[in-house]
């Protein structure tokens, strides 16, 4: 393989796995991001409750404990669905894992092949030295 058409695929695997861990890193950032959210709703549905229950013992109305009660039963509603984004967002870092150590893999494939071309064009250059020095050699004895 030419040798400039393995630093090109180096290149290339190069800007895909920068591309490729920028990914990564806004889907890891999402993820924490998501789980972030669910927390504070949960933490939301939690103070309710609590005030809720401190207002209950001082006494409130029917339709004031029914409308926080709504309002927390809304709140952990929504703390499940961002459940699911939590999922969505898991889901889609392993998935931007998954690709960025395929490219690295192919990354380091072709600078396994570069090496192995650059050891290659070393023993060929080695050899027609040797075969050249050998032949000098020949001249200079006469035969």
């Amino acid at each position: 393989m030419n040798p400039s058409v393995i630093q090109l695929l180096i290149d290339l695997a190069d800007q895909k796995a920068k591309a490729a861990s920028i990914a990564l890193a806004s889907a890891l950032k999402n993820e924490q991001s998501s789980k972030e959210k669910s927390n504070t709703l949960y933490q939301f549905a939690n103070q309710y409750e609590d005030n809720l229950s401190q207002k209950a013992l001082s006494g409130i109305s029917i339709s004031e404990y029914r409308n926080t009660r709504q309002f927390i039963t809304n709140i952990e509603k929504i703390a499940v669905q961002q459940s699911a984004y939590i999922q969505f967002a898991k889901d889609a870092v392993t998935q931007r894992q998954a690709d960025f150590r395929e490219i690295e893999k192919k990354r380091l494939i072709y600078e396994i092949l570069q090496k192995k071309q650059i050891k290659l064009t070393t023993a060929r250059a080695n050899q027609r030295e040797q075969a050249n020095s050998d032949e000098l050699s020949v001249m200079r004895k006469g035969f």
